[in-house]
């Protein structure tokens, strides 16, 4: 796309002639003669460069370009002026204008300074935003990753060569986010070849595929290949060499190795490797459900169902759960498949599957839909898992059963209750409609909680009102009184029946409630007005993208401002200044809605997301789970501790902002991890107190696949199998202990865990 360039010079004939001189260049160019409406177009579209004269009536062009960066604090500038004072010259420097022309000046020396002014200008959008070929190359290595990871058979190991690849990179200076990128270019060395036009955008995994690039060129040739090539280069031949020594890869491959790696290699094989005994598996089938999941949404079904398979491959897991539920609805498996693997592996994971598989069949029409519904419910209810319970019964309810009337409204309130407003935003591409169908059979309290569903996904409520018969129309307009979405009254103000148009027609035109704003940060980062989520494109940079996310982290709290530059700008406070100030314009942007209040707030010199403003934040709901169940545990309630326990463990899906590696987000994403691991560690307990060691099993088997050495874990998992009565299940998760300890940190299991054991030795 050509370069955009913004013109402000207040001369007609000036204006004329710069701009047609610009776009005989190729730029696209908006050429304007006041400060004020410079400015205006700078908040409202996207310039790499800014040409201004400094004398103009009103806002002077100086002024304007500091406003400009208000908007875009990288677009580059030239000044072009024959009135300059002193001052304002100095003025023009210390605002570190990219270059300063005098009037009268020949045409050709004004192209070469737009020309050099734009090649500076490396702008921050250019290299963090990822075009859809940077995306593609994204996707093929990720699906080359997980074809070459598992071949069978194989001559190298791949998480071998990718722990050996990322432990020297460490080793050699580079960063942890750099080894990761290695890591993965070192698996895909030894898998299939490379395509050519995986390297065309190098804004996205740089470091990776640098690696690729140069990685068969010599080390003793001019030039010496970067350092990233280096590394790969020792970790893939020592894996081809069947793991040699670092003298004898110097012999085998004279030249072609960096003789400091290779002593930095054979440093580490005198090492014991660190390793962990489980999460390489679980991590691995988890990368692989986000890749099939995203191979579902742009309807590669054939990719996603190879993907899919890879997962089962890792046996008796959550995630293969997940795994079969994805293959039935691709229709390629059977969703009592996922049942049946589901209950062995917990009671909260049995009850999740048989509601996704029950409303799999529901939405199919077919048989047996209602009994596993119903069996679903049941286990739901029992668990306290009330956003999945009130799903199952809009389902049920339009197959013809319902529960008791004194239970109706309290279970369907959760449609409408913001700590499930990702899970029932999840499914209202078809909640919305069941629902509104239920309207006419409705007690009014329901009927209320169904409208307010209605207006929280306008759109969805849009597409499901020509199936909605007379009486359903109705009931839905009549309990718009105080609030209603304009483009749901406008549609029923034309609705065929009289009386729904009379009804309409009552109705004031009241300002509809403000969308509810949902917030992902578990997993890939993602936030939603309504049921629209917001782009890359919108965000414009990375950057901004995860100012929300860091302003998020801390909701209704006021965060400094000079705590976000740290953040996010440290340095130039000036610069850093308006950064900020261009990041808020656009969050705020994004957010903004047609009615309600602001979102992003500024308040004297500190920001804060609104805690007034109808949101959904997984985070927040996390932590506030976790609180409740330690609440509920230290008064003894120790039924309600668990339910919050389990609650919290719904939202934690995956790790806090996966793949974005800033100190901030991995200090918080520390914290958010033990968080999680003392909270399974509480449900078991709690669970084995309440004599349900199946449970207690469940919780012990997601902490440890956070961290395979949490002693407190494993002491419960075997404290639970000898509850059941397997005291040889017992032995062997000591023994798993065991090894993890000495691998990890070269020490043996706590007292606790070693009279554990003799108690299964006895009972064996």
């Amino acid at each position: 796309m050509a370069p955009s360039i913004l013109v402000l010079e207040d001369n007609d004939e000036m204006r004329r002639i710069m701009a047609d001189v610009l776009e005989a260049q190729g730029y696209q160019v908006t050429a304007v003669a006041r400060g004020l409406e410079a400015v205006e177009a700078a908040a409202h579209g996207h310039f790499d460069l800014i040409v201004a004269d400094i004398v103009l009536d009103g806002m002077n062009g100086l002024e304007a370009v500091e406003m400009t960066r208000r908007h875009q604090p990288e677009i580059g500038t030239l000044i072009v002026s024959g009135y300059a004072t002193p001052e304002n010259l100095s003025r023009a420097r210390a605002l570190n204008t990219g270059g300063i022309l005098r009037k009268p000046f020949e045409l050709k020396q004004f192209v070469g300074l737009v020309q050099e002014q734009l090649a500076q200008g490396q702008r921050e959008e250019r290299t963090e935003t990822t075009d859809s070929s940077a995306r593609d190359g994204l996707l093929w290595a990720l699906g080359a990753l997980a074809q070459a990871a598992d071949q069978a058979p194989r001559a190298v190991s791949a998480a071998r060569v990718r722990g050996l690849t990322e432990r020297l990179a460490l080793a050699a200076g580079l960063s942890e986010p750099v080894s990761h990128e290695l890591g993965l270019a070192a698996v895909l060395a030894t898998g299939p070849a490379v395509p050519p036009e995986f390297y065309h955008d190098h804004s996205l995994l740089p470091a990776l595929k640098t690696a690729l690039r140069h990685l068969h060129h010599p080390w003793d040739l001019q030039p010496t290949p970067p350092l990233e090539a280096r590394v790969v280069a020792v970790a893939t031949l020592a894996a081809e060499s069947e793991w040699a020594s670092g003298p004898e890869l110097a012999r085998q491959h004279p030249g072609r190795l960096d003789p400091e790696l290779l002593r930095l290699y054979q440093n580490l094989a005198d090492e014991p490797a660190p390793s962990r005994a489980r999460p390489a598996p679980s991590q691995r089938s988890r990368n692989l459900l986000s890749l099939a999941r995203a191979l579902v949404e742009v309807g590669d079904h054939t990719s996603a169902e190879r993907a899919y398979r890879e997962v089962l491959a890792d046996g008796l897991t959550r995630e293969a759960v997940l795994a079969l539920l994805g293959l039935a609805r691709l229709g390629q498996a059977e969703a009592d498949e996922a049942v049946a693997m589901a209950r062995k592996l917990g009671p909260v994971l049995f009850a999740e599957t048989l509601l996704e598989s029950g409303l799999l069949l529901f939405s199919q029409r077919q048989t047996g839909a209602a009994e596993r519904l119903r069996q679903a419910a049941t286990e739901l209810d029992r668990l306290g898992l009330e956003g999945g319970l009130a799903r199952a019964v809009v389902a049920l309810m339009r197959l013809g059963e319902s529960p008791a009337a004194h239970r109706l409204g309290p279970i369907l309130a959760a449609l409408t209750d913001p700590r499930y407003g990702d899970e029932i935003g999840a499914s209202a591409h078809w909640l919305v409609g069941e629902a509104l169908q239920l309207l006419p059979g409705l007690p009014d309290a329901c009927r209320a909680v169904v409208a307010r569903l209605a207006c929280h996904y306008p759109d969805y409520s849009l597409r499901a009102l020509d199936s909605l018969a007379r009486e359903a129309r109705l009931s839905l307009v009549s309990q718009f009184e105080h609030y209603a979405p304009p483009e749901l009254l406008e549609r029923l103000g034309r609705d065929p029946d009289p009386e729904v148009r009379a009804v309409a027609a009552r109705l004031h035109q009241t300002a509809a409630p403000a969308p509810l704003i949902r917030v992902r940060s578990f997993g890939l980062f993602e936030v939603l007005v309504g049921e629209e989520p917001i782009t890359d494109k919108q965000w414009k940079t990375k950057k901004t993208k995860f100012f929300l996310a860091f302003l998020a982290s801390q909701w209704g709290r006021p965060v400094s401002e000079d705590q976000v530059m740290d953040a996010f700008w440290p340095g130039d406070r000036n610069k850093g200044k308006q950064n900020l100030y261009w990041a808020t314009s656009v969050a705020r942007r994004c957010l903004r809605v047609e009615s309600g209040p602001e979102l992003l707030e500024r308040r004297h010199e500190t920001l804060l997301l609104s805690p007034e403003v109808p949101h959904f934040h997984d985070l927040d709901e996390f932590e506030a789970a976790y609180q409740a169940g330690r609440q509920a545990q230290t008064q003894g309630q120790i039924a309600q501790a668990r339910a919050a326990y389990r609650r919290m463990g719904g939202y934690y899906t995956a790790t806090y902002l996966e793949g974005y590696y800033q100190d901030w987000a991995v200090r918080r994403r520390d914290a958010v991890e033990q968080t999680a691991l003392d909270g399974f560690c509480r449900l078991a307990d709690c669970s084995l107190s309440e004599q349900d060691p199946r449970e207690a099993l469940e919780a012990t088997t997601r902490a440890l696949d956070l961290d395979s050495c949490r002693q407190e874990a494993h002491l419960l998992a075997m404290q639970a199998y000898l509850e059941l009565g397997q005291p040889e299940a017992a032995i062997e998760q000591f023994r798993t202990c065991e090894r993890a300890l000495r691998q990890e940190y070269d020490i043996e299991p706590n007292t606790s865990l070693l009279e554990a054991y003799q108690r299964a030795r006895l009972h064996s």
